[in-house]
């Protein structure tokens, strides 16, 4: 019965994610969640204009010093893509 038991204490602690749980001092968890926020919005903007979340995702992230950022990861074709999109709405189109 120990064994099942440690089993199922294991199989529920790989199933933990501690960005859902964990809190750190001196981290901004308002600043997390506009964080949160901010990445959700760009990556329904990338989606708007033809950019699959595949090639380009924009995740919300906290720093060793406790400052939430919004990282953009991408595959090179998503980047080029990104920064192609970005120059036509400078120019107008």
């Amino acid at each position: 019965m120990a064994y099942e038991e440690e089993n199922e204490a294991a199989a529920f602690m790989v199933d933990l994610d501690p960005d859902e749980w964990l809190r750190l001092l001196g981290v901004d968890y308002v600043a997390g969640r506009e964080a949160d926020g901010a990445a959700e919005t760009l990556n329904l903007a990338q989606f708007a204009v033809g950019l699959d979340r595949e090639h380009a995702r924009a995740t919300a992230n906290t720093r060793a010093d406790g400052q939430c950022v919004v990282r953009l990861k991408a595959t090179v074709y998503g980047a080029c893509r990104l920064a192609h999109l970005l120059a036509r709405a400078v120019e107008g189109g």
